[in-house]
């Protein structure tokens, strides 16, 4: 059985829901120093909705707050 964790271990894309990375990220399931990028698909329309900006938000946050290099 595998768990997420072992899946973020495993590398490579991977599609995932925001709030299952938000989630992940602050109980510490993703080894986020092994991050080496986030793309947000179609991005330019999640400035209309709030709930979905605030969240990309958070997550970009999060990043930068465990590994420093992180830009927004």
């Amino acid at each position: 059985m595998f768990y997420r964790s072992d899946i973020y271990l495993e590398g490579g894309v991977l599609f995932i829901t925001t709030r299952i990375l938000v989630v992940d990220m602050l109980v510490e399931r993703i080894p986020v120093h092994l991050v080496s990028g986030i793309l947000v698909y179609k991005a330019h329309k999640y400035v209309l909705f709030y709930l979905y900006s605030v969240l990309y938000l958070f997550i970009c946050i999060i990043m930068q707050q465990k590994f420093f290099s992180v830009e927004i």
